[in-house]
């Protein structure tokens, strides 16, 4: 998860919390995160009408189309992304095209993710917990599960 900033015509800017999701085959935003801050697009977003299956098999319509610029970690790139209801899953899907766009790269080894743009370059860490799962003393995993 990291901040992205999509950048309004008249100097507006909107921040959302991106998923990034590099299995993901779309760029997007959330219809209800869409619904509060639509207003400080002022014509860049447009009605669609395509429609996209989702990794479950139901094909969905996308809403709306964005396009403009979008800023993460200060590099700057001119993108879209769909508009859809997430039912609640996320924010902001940062999927392989953006991802491409970016041009990011993941080093598995540190999990930080470097991005580039017209000679510029950012990296990211990664967000992610570290969790252990320890059962507790005198009793087994499995018993704790199934309670």
């Amino acid at each position: 998860m990291h901040w992205l900033w999509l950048h309004g015509p008249q100097g507006e800017v909107v921040r959302v919390n991106a998923l990034f999701d590099r299995g993901a085959m779309v760029r997007a935003m959330c219809s209800l995160i869409f619904e509060k801050v639509k207003h400080h697009f002022h014509g860049q977003a447009k009605p669609s009408s395509q429609l996209l299956r989702m990794v479950n098999g139901i094909v969905i319509q996308s809403q709306a189309v964005w396009k403009g610029m979008l800023e993460l970690k200060g590099i700057h790139i001119e993108g879209e992304f769909k508009v859809f209801n997430s039912g609640g899953g996320w924010k902001f899907l940062f999927g392989k095209p953006l991802l491409r766009h970016f041009q990011a790269v993941h080093d598995f080894n540190t999990d930080m993710v470097s991005i580039r743009s017209e000679g510029q370059t950012a990296i990211l860490h990664s967000n992610n917990v570290q969790m252990t799962l320890t059962a507790p003393t005198g009793s087994s995993l499995r018993s704790n599960v199934e309670q």
